[in-house]
């Protein structure tokens, strides 16, 4: 009758062991990899998004600050009037809900321009 090896069957035993080790660690690895490759697009998503936050806040800046004046100032664009000022504010008020403070200027640019329509009328 034929008799196992000890050494063979430990062999075979330990390299039993090392394929199981492989395929864990392959495993492993592919759900690493594949994590790492989603965290990345979340990353570049997040990045994204925040420059498009910052061109568009870039971009209301510039109008604001710069075009829209440029055009009120060469006639392209009309200049709102204090009363038409404090209708949008009236009008944001009743939507919120809340009141806004008048600034000086504005207080005063409404009192000249009811000055102003009580001499012509």
């Amino acid at each position: 009758m034929y008799q196992e090896n000890p050494l063979d069957r430990w062999s075979r035993i330990i390299l039993a062991w090392m394929v199981w080790a492989e395929r864990i660690i392959e495993i492993d690895l592919w759900y690493l990899w594949r994590t790492w490759c989603i965290e990345v697009g979340h990353l570049w998503r997040l990045s994204l998004i925040k420059a498009q936050s910052l061109g568009g806040r870039f971009w209301i800046e510039l109008y604001y600050d710069l075009i829209s004046p440029t055009l009120m100032l060469i006639g392209l664009k009309r200049v709102p009037t204090w009363a038409e000022l404090e209708e949008q504010i009236q009008q944001l008020e009743r939507q919120t809900g809340k009141s806004f403070p008048r600034t000086p200027a504005h207080i005063a640019g409404l009192e000249r321009e009811q000055a102003k329509r009580s001499e012509t009328t």
